[in-house]
C-alpha cells in the first residue's frame, strides 16, 4: 500500500482495525479478522495523496476513545479527523503553528453532552517545536483549542509520543527529543 517508510501504526480501541501512516503522505486502514487461529488482514480504505489534505509527510496517527474516528498529523501543520470508515469528517483540517509529530486520543469520554448537545472528543497534539495542544472537537470535526503547553511548560524539542492514561483520562504522558 505505502510506497515509502511507514511512520506509525495504531490499533483501533476494539483491535479489529489497524491504521498505518507513511512518509509517502498517505494512510491506510485495514480490517483484522480472526477465524479460529488464522488472521486475515484486508485493506478497507487508503488515502490518495492527490486528494488528501496532507501535502507533506504524515508523522502520526491515533484513534478516538470510542473508535468512531481517527486522526492523522503531518509536517504541513495539519491535523485531520477521519470517520472510522476513512471519510474526512471536517472539510478543513485543523492548522497548528508547527509540524504535527505526535497525536493521542483521550482514553474516555470526559465531556458527555447534555441532551441535544453534540458529542465531544478530546485529542492531544504534539508539535515539532515542543509544544503540546489539547483540542476538542464535535462530530462534525469542528476543533477548538482547550489548552496549550508551550516550550516554557514542557518540551524544548520535537514531541515524539503522547499517551493518555487508560486509568485516568486527565493524565497525559509525553516524550520528546529533548532528553
Amino acid at each position: 500500500v505505502h510506497s515509502l517508510t511507514v511512520t506509525q501504526l495504531y490499533f483501533s480501541p476494539t483491535a479489529d482495525h489497524l491504521l498505518s501512516v507513511s512518509r509517502d503522505r498517505s494512510w491506510a486502514l485495514h480490517k483484522l479478522t480472526w477465524d479460529d487461529s488464522d488472521l486475515t488482514i484486508s485493506k478497507i480504505k487508503y488515502s490518495d495523496k492527490k486528494t488528501s489534505p496532507h501535502k507533506r509527510i504524515i508523522w502520526t496517527c491515533a484513534w478516538s476513545h470510542d473508535g468512531s474516528c481517527f486522526y492523522t498529523g503531518s509536517r504541513d501543520k495539519l491535523l485531520a479527523c477521519w470517520s472510522a470508515h476513512g471519510d474526512l469528517i471536517s472539510k478543513k483540517p485543523f492548522v497548528l503553528p508547527d509540524s504535527v509529530t505526535a497525536v493521542a486520543g483521550i482514553t474516555a469520554n470526559i465531556s458527555a453532552g447534555a441532551a441535544g448537545e453534540s458529542k465531544q472528543y478530546h485529542v492531544a497534539v504534539g508539535l515539532d517545536n515542543g509544544a503540546v495542544h489539547i483540542l476538542k472537537h464535535d462530530t462534525e470535526g469542528n476543533f477548538l483549542t482547550v489548552h496549550e503547553f508551550g516550550r516554557e511548560e514542557g518540551h524544548h524539542s520535537t514531541v515524539t509520543r503522547l499517551q493518555f492514561s487508560p486509568c485516568d483520562p486527565h493524565l497525559l504522558a509525553s516524550a520528546s527529543q529533548d532528553h
